[in-house]
């Protein structure tokens, strides 16, 4: 289809190439598949700063946390290619502890984890756009 950014476009083809004003499709990145909360990523696996990007749906990272334990995150990407929002998920893989949902550049989340075990985080296109973002996490 036509478009004049990822907004306007579809899953089958996310990406808009804007100098052409048609959707393309896009290419998963390296760390794929990792779209279900049963299938993330370690987040060990993921250097910071490396190229991710949304193809096909959002992303999920393992994080392990101590008890006591903090865990940063940080999200780059530019919210005018489509907005990217974050959540972490506890324990139990259902109920989010944390989430970051700006309406601007970039996304902060910051968790202290009183029990510790094996949480989740998901990055996801707020309804479902496609964009593509750089990763930090740091764990303490």
């Amino acid at each position: 289809g036509s478009c004049r950014s990822n907004a306007d476009c579809d899953n089958l083809a996310p990406i808009c190439d804007e100098a052409a004003g048609m959707c393309q499709p896009c290419q998963n990145d390296q760390f794929e598949p990792n779209d279900t909360v049963e299938m993330p990523t370690p987040i060990g696996q993921v250097p910071a700063g490396a190229q991710l990007n949304l193809c096909g749906g959002p992303d999920f990272y393992e994080v392990v946390l101590a008890a006591g334990g903090t865990v940063s995150v940080q999200v780059n990407f530019l919210h005018e290619a489509g907005d990217v929002d974050v959540r972490l998920y506890g324990p139990d893989g259902m109920e989010t502890v944390e989430s970051a949902v700006s309406t601007d550049d970039n996304e902060t989340l910051e968790y202290l984890s009183e029990a510790g075990g094996k949480h989740v985080l998901e990055v996801y296109g707020f309804r479902d756009v496609f964009n593509t973002y750089t990763m930090s996490v740091e764990i303490r």
